[in-house]
């Protein structure tokens, strides 16, 4: 279970925080490496001199690093997010025979969510749910490697009406997290012993298709598993067509968390968070370079024009050298990152 709009961005985020430090943090970096080995101006005395007056430097650097984080991970992974836009698992015809009420056999009964292997998770919306008395019960969501339900939710129907639960933030899966599960199979039902004498109510369907995942729905026998809990029988599981009073609205996405995580691990990022860095270092100089203080601190490194050269490339003045600008140095360690990512085509990346 993890939020996801393309990433997990708390867990990509943990992973990428302590690659690339300030030598002032105090904090060992992971790659050995320091946002001052990158460029003369990101120095400890011009940040300082650059700084919002309200905060300390230590909250400036630290809100520094964080959004170049987030700057090279929204430019690197830049592949469609959403593969399936939201659909319903189940789909009624136009004509729609009486619905039946789906008699109680004491099984676990409800959905079985297989996941593609790759880069993709699925969000559940939304849980639609057509019982014929008012009752209040749990739905669980088991993972197949875990006998504990990963996740449980009361819900409360009503006698012949549709009634509509968000799961919008609770219900996100994956076939691969950094730490949680690996292998994208989910049952996600409720225990029938748990509906009293409410049932669930069965309408004629049919099934969507999506790309990245099957949905179907199956009822399986009970068991006491080995840790002496209720349970269901993982390997005797029916596929059928009764929906036992279910429906769910679900999106299908890329989730590239888990990859981003262990490429975090291996150090590809590392350069390209420092020539960020600097860049981003240069701009903030640029913009305030005629505030009294910052200038005072800048001056005895670079004057306004080479802050330009050293960020474009360009040379804007005779005395001045041409140097290699951070852009270009940043657009190349861009495309050797991003094609790790995705498939390249020639010199064009994402296709």
């Amino acid at each position: 279970m993890t939020v996801t709009n393309g990433i997990d961005r708390v867990k990509v985020y943990d992973a990428l925080k302590n690659r690339v430090l300030w030598n002032s943090q105090s904090i060992a970096s992971e790659s050995l490496r320091y946002f001052e080995d990158f460029h003369p101006l990101c120095d400890t005395a011009v940040l300082d001199a650059m700084r919002p007056q309200s905060g300390t430097l230590v909250d400036y650097l630290a809100s520094e690093q964080r959004a170049i984080v987030f700057q090279c991970l929204n430019s690197i992974y830049t592949a469609p997010e959403i593969i399936d836009p939201a659909k319903l698992v189940f789909e009624r015809g136009d004509t729609i025979l009486y619905p039946q009420p789906v008699p109680n056999t004491n099984q676990f009964v409800g959905l079985k969510i297989l996941i593609a292997a790759g880069d993709h998770a699925i969000k559940m919306n939304s849980l639609e749910l057509f019982f014929t008395e008012a009752k209040t019960f749990n739905m669980y969501l088991y993972n197949d490697m875990t006998l504990a339900p990963i996740y449980t939710k009361s819900v409360t129907v009503s006698p012949y009406e549709q009634v509509i639960i968000d799961l919008s933030t609770d219900a996100i899966m994956n076939y691969l997290t950094p730490a949680v599960n690996k292998g994208g199979l989910f049952y996600f039902g409720y225990y029938q012993a748990d509906l009293g004498t409410c049932q669930a109510v069965y309408y004629p369907i049919f099934n969507t298709v999506f790309h990245p995942c099957s949905i179907w729905s199956y009822s399986a026998p009970l068991w006491i598993d080995p840790q002496g809990n209720q349970n269901f029988q993982r390997n005797n599981i029916g596929a059928n067509n009764l929906t036992y009073g279910m429906n769910v609205e679900v999106t299908t996405y890329v989730d590239a968390t888990n990859n981003i995580v262990q490429a975090a691990k291996a150090g590809l990022f590392d350069e390209f968070l420092g020539l960020v860095m600097a860049a981003r270092v240069v701009k903030n100089l640029i913009f305030s370079y005629q505030t009294n203080g910052t200038q005072r601190a800048v001056q005895a490194i670079a004057q306004l024009p080479e802050l330009y050269a050293q960020l474009n490339g360009v040379k804007v003045a005779e005395d001045i050298p041409y140097v290699e600008g951070l852009k270009n140095q940043i657009d190349r360690e861009m495309r050797r990152v991003k094609s790790t990512f995705q498939k390249t085509d020639g010199n064009t990346v994402g296709f």
